[in-house]
């Protein structure tokens, strides 16, 4: 290896890893000019790691809140036609159907 340049990554006031470029694509040395572009990379990299993980747990929130809204829309229905059935295999029928979507089954 002729060339190696590595900047530090740190979200807050924690190391987080480093940004490495090895063998510069023309075969010459890193210049200062790399050095800064590489820096502001690095000054960008946290923000990017923090958008990666507020976006991950927004997708599990998304999810777990679909999985509710299922689970009270059964439960609304079924409190639905509990109160207008007449038949008691009916009602039971309605419970079990409409009970598996909550968890899935």
């Amino acid at each position: 290896m002729r060339s190696l340049l590595g900047v530090p990554i740190v979200i807050g006031n924690d190391g987080w890893g480093t940004l490495c470029l090895a063998e510069k694509g023309d075969g010459g040395e890193f210049t200062a000019a790399d050095g800064q572009k590489m820096i502001a990379l690095a000054q960008w990299a946290p923000i990017a790691i923090e958008n990666a993980r507020a976006y991950d747990t927004s997708e599990r929130r998304r999810d777990q809140l679909g999985h509710a809204v299922r689970g009270l829309e059964a439960a609304r229905e079924i409190a639905d036609a509990t109160g207008s059935a007449t038949g008691l295999d009916e009602v039971l029928e309605l419970i079990v159907t409409r009970a598996r979507t909550p968890v899935g089954a």
